[in-house]
């Protein structure tokens, strides 16, 4: 991304953000060297928070719905897939803010629930392959 497409980084760093679907990222996972560098360098609550680690400048976030991102296995050695983003990505158009809503209470108040409800957007804000161009590249098995 930063040498061959140049990529601007993420706010304007350095760093690329990569989802990737967990087949994915078990080659980086199953490493005993990545494993054994990582723990002196990243607090124990980045697994929760989905992260796997940083690679090349790339942070590395697991994402385990499938629906989002294929586990399926291409016909080469390469599983699943995944979406890098660097800077100025993607944008967000707001409808509606998000906001928490509690159900009207039925069922002789026996049932209880609340939802996020808003409307929202997303879109790619530069949609090129083009050098210098590009800020979004999926990687995919054949």
């Amino acid at each position: 991304m930063a040498d061959t497409i140049h990529v601007p980084g993420w706010r304007g760093g350095d760093e690329f953000i990569a989802l990737a679907s967990t087949k994915a990222l078990r080659g980086i996972k199953n490493d005993p060297e990545w494993r054994e560098w990582r723990q002196y360098i990243q607090p124990d609550d980045a697994f929760i928070k989905g992260e796997v680690g940083k690679v090349e400048n790339i942070k590395f976030i697991e994402v385990n719905h499938t629906n989002a991102l294929s586990n399926a296995k291409g016909s080469g050695s390469v599983l699943g897939e995944a979406v890098i983003f660097g800077d100025d990505a993607v944008a967000m158009a707001v409808v509606q803010d998000p906001e928490l809503r509690a159900a009207i209470p039925g069922n002789f108040g026996l049932s209880h629930a609340v939802a996020w409800v808003g409307l929202l957007e997303f879109g790619l804000i530069w949609d090129t392959a083009t050098d210098g161009e590009a800020r979004v590249i999926r990687v995919t098995s054949a």
